[in-house]
This record gives structure tokens, sequence and C-alpha cells, in this order.
């Protein structure tokens, strides 16, 4: 298996779907053997029978459900431990960095163990900034 995509879930039901076929359908053009793996935490928005729905609608979709939430970082290594992927992608089910950065990553991950996509990148920075000026405040508290 070339690349695991793993989305962990929490209350996505809403945007599941479209989500997923938009990754498959990048995925799918590039030609390359993938799975992605599914890891709902805990949701309480009805998404199982969407899981199911979209697991069998894709050969390449797996799903899991933890019916008592155990966070995020719980749900990440468990995505990570399922993970056959040579290759592993993380993206939240919104796609906050769309679809576009996944050949780049995989592109960048032939050649280094760990790539991260960031708004805050070398390109001119499209986040506004007041956001910037609290996400750096955020970050610094953070670190104290």
């Amino acid at each position: 298996m070339d690349v695991s995509v793993v989305i962990p879930l929490y209350n996505a039901a809403d945007i599941l779907e479209e989500s997923i076929k938009t990754v498959v359908d990048v995925l799918d053009s590039l030609e390359i053997d993938y799975e992605i793996l599914l890891r709902d935490d805990g949701s309480c928005d009805g998404i199982a029978p969407i899981l199911k729905r979209v697991s069998s609608q894709y050969s390449n979709v797996q799903y899991s459900l933890s019916f008592q939430n155990k966070g995020l970082g719980a749900t990440l290594r468990w995505l990570f431990h399922e993970a056959g992927g040579e290759k592993i992608i993380y993206c939240d089910c919104d796609l906050p960095f769309g679809t576009s950065v996944i050949p780049a990553l995989l592109k960048s991950l032939d050649y280094d163990d760990i790539v991260v996509a960031s708004r805050y990148g070398r390109r001119i920075n499209r986040v506004r900034p007041v956001r910037r000026i609290v996400s750096r405040l955020y970050y610094y508290f953070c670190k104290v």
C-alpha cells in the first residue's frame, strides 16, 4: 500500500460524504494504491449510517467507531497504528487546506520523513492580520 489517509471525525456528518468524495477523486487521479481510514470519536450527530454508506460506496474507505469520546490524540494514535501505507497523510474532515496539497505532500514525502502543510508558509499569507496575531498569542500562552 502506497498511501494511507487518516481522518479523525467528531460530529462531521454534514460534511463527511462530500469531503470523502473529494479526497477519493484526487487519490484516484494520482493512480496510486491507497486507503482512507476514518475513525469517529463518539459523535452524537448520527454519523454511523453515513460511515457505513461511504465505506460501501468506496472500496478504499474503511471506518471504525469509538462509542465514547477519547479525544483527538487517542483517535490519531489509533488511526496511525491501523494505517498500512508507506506514507501517511493526516487531514481533518473539513479539508482546511483543500485537496490540491495532497500531490505536493506526497512528492515531498519522497525526500522527507515528515511534511506539514501550514497557512504560515513562505508564500504571502492569506490569513488576516488579526487572526495571525491572536494565533501567535495563543501559541505563546500554550508554550508558557
